[in-house]
């Protein structure tokens, strides 16, 4: 792509001066702009176009495989964790059913009332 001209909807005219890593440089006819830097393929699909109707149709596609890809797993991801979470309060659920209650603690009052009964139980 080095030496492809492009048009930028902000800075103009310009030309590919290098591409590596997913990053597009670009050297602006208009000596204010300079040299930047953008990511590639997302900036074809709304700011950088190619004068080569063949590449800005390929950055494009590019642009849309790797939306889709992305939105593919953001859904996966989202599907997981709904899983995760309903497996939990499942776990959660199954819990407290086997749990067994607390036997109540027996208080000063309860113990004398167990001591008096033994003791009538223990006259008859």
């Amino acid at each position: 792509m080095t030496g492809e001209l492009i048009t930028h909807k902000v800075f103009g005219r310009g030309r590919v001066i290098s591409m590596e890593d997913g990053y597009i440089n670009i050297l602006f006819e208009d000596e204010k702009y300079g040299e930047k830097v953008f990511v590639y393929p997302d900036c074809c699909d709304r700011f950088v176009k190619f004068d080569d109707g063949e590449r800005q149709s390929e950055a494009v596609e590019k642009y849309k495989v790797i939306q889709t890809r992305e939105r593919e797993e953001k859904e996966r991801d989202e599907a997981e964790n709904k899983k995760y979470a309903e497996m939990v309060n499942e776990a959660r659920i199954e819990f407290a059913k086997k749990k067994t209650p607390a036997k109540p603690k027996a208080t000063k009052k309860t113990a004398v009332r167990a001591k008096i009964k033994k003791t009538e139980n223990a006259a008859e």
